[in-house]
């Protein structure tokens, strides 16, 4: 048993039997970048500790040399873009192994460049397409500004068209690192706008106001200018006011004009009356006018109408009313409402029924009363009538007319006493008849006495 743990303990501190042409180091790098004027010393290191035996391998006396004495490596500069070679060599003594590798330190520069001052360009229509290098300036951390590279790219811009593009520019160092910047390019023309003034020198005070109406504006290019203008003045009010309008179109040029113009009211002010005509009667009470009012002018009242009138409301006639609204600036509206004053109301006959006898003479006019409202003078008409001068029963109906020629008819019965001669010859043929008859029968009695 002791045999066999001496043996074992032998094998492991024993070298393995390692093929010559077996590598078991590793290096972590066959170059490494550093970058421009970066401190060297961390990247020395990064690649002195890359350097390690593989794994399953283990060897307590492993080493790193580094074979490039110190002057060597200060040869070595970050300011200058270039390669430089270092030598490292790893020893595994247990192994019997050593290996010499170089690594490269590539010094680069991966920086862009640097936009230092840039502007917008300017192109005038027809003119020579702008020198774009000359509008920006850039500078970079290696390379020199007169030695970078500038590319420009201006496929976006229209030079036959005014508007605002962009225009690409790429920076590119001597490390071919770049860097890309758009800039604006306005396309321009230098023409200013026309401004023709209109023939219009006044406004109707209220109305809207339209600049149009006051200027005529044209561009060579531009076919819609922007418009500006402000009114030095009360616009609200009867006067003269400026109106000073300014025109820019899309190149940025500018035209001014002025123009004095008068704001009138020429407007007349608003009176409607609710009628036109009425009627009333005579001997009515006044009427209020006012009432007749129906719409007045904006700022009016009914207290600024003045009315005109002459009614007499106890005589019947036509008259006029005059309603006169006159506004701040002197506009006057006149309307005029006509009153007829009338008389409606129909005369009254005041007569009553009568009996007379037949001998009675009579005027059938007598005992006729009449009274109006209005009319003083009133004549009696007989309108129509059966009156016979016998007795019977008759009717008379009377007619007045007033002075507006209103009618009034009225009827009255006359009854007429006493006999007919019809009635008298009957009653003496009866008397004859009688008397013939009492006679007749006397001389028969007398015979037939006689007889006896």
């Amino acid at each position: 048993m002791r045999k066999m743990i001496i043996l074992l303990l032998g094998l492991l501190f024993l070298p393995l039997n390692i093929k010559a042409s077996e590598s078991i180091f590793i290096f972590g790098y066959d170059y490494i970048e550093v970058p421009y004027k970066a401190d060297l010393n961390p990247y020395f290191d990064l690649v002195y500790n890359s350097i390690r035996l593989k794994d399953g391998y283990f060897d307590p006396n492993f080493r790193v040399e580094d074979e490039n004495d110190g002057y060597f490596k200060s040869v070595i500069n970050s300011n200058r873009l270039r390669t430089y070679k270092l030598k490292y060599k790893a020893y595994a003594p247990k192994y019997y192994k050593e290996e010499t590798r170089f690594v490269e330190f590539r010094i680069v520069d991966k920086e862009p460049p640097i936009i230092t001052h840039s502007e917008e360009i300017i192109y005038l229509l027809e003119g020579v397409k702008p020198n774009y290098e000359t509008y920006i300036t850039a500078s970079d951390n290696e390379t020199l500004s007169k030695d970078l590279k500038i590319e420009v790219n201006d496929f976006n811009v229209d030079y036959k068209n005014i508007g605002t593009y962009e225009v690409i520019y790429t920076i590119i160092d001597n490390s071919n690192n770049r860097t890309i910047h758009i800039e604006n390019v306005h396309v321009l023309d230098k023409i200013k706008p026309i401004i023709i003034e209109t023939e219009l020198n006044k406004i109707q005070l209220g109305e809207p106001f339209y600049i149009e109406d006051h200027f005529i504006v044209t561009d060579n290019y531009d076919k819609h200018p922007h418009v500006s203008y402000e009114i030095l003045g009360d616009i609200n009010d009867v006067g003269y006011i400026t109106i000073n309008v300014t025109v820019t179109d899309k190149s940025g040029n500018t035209s001014n004009s002025s123009k004095r113009v008068l704001i009138v009211d020429e407007i007349l002010p608003t009176l409607i009356l609710t009628k036109s005509k009425i009627e009333i009667d005579v001997l009515s009470e006044p009427l209020d006018l006012t009432l007749f009012i129906g719409e007045i002018g904006k700022n009016l009242m009914v207290e600024d109408v003045i009315i005109i009138e002459d009614i007499l409301y106890d005589k019947v006639g036509v008259y006029e009313v005059i309603y006169l609204l006159k506004d701040r600036h002197g506009n006057k509206t006149t309307e005029k409402l006509t009153v007829k004053v009338l008389d409606k109301e129909a005369p009254v006959i005041k007569a009553e029924d009568i009996v007379i006898d037949i001998e009675d003479e009579i005027d059938l006019k007598t005992g006729v009363y009449v009274e109006d409202n209005y009319s003083k003078n009133l004549k009696v008409n007989i309108y129509e009538t059966n009156f016979k001068q016998e007795p019977g029963t008759y009717y008379v109906i009377y007619e007045v007319i007033d002075e507006a020629g209103n009618h009034t008819y009225h009827k009255r019965i006359i009854t007429v006493r006493g006999k007919t001669k019809s009635q008298e010859i009957y009653l003496f043929a009866v008397g004859v008849v009688v008397v013939l008859s009492l006679g007749a029968l006397g001389i028969f009695l007398y015979k037939k006495r006689k007889t006896i």
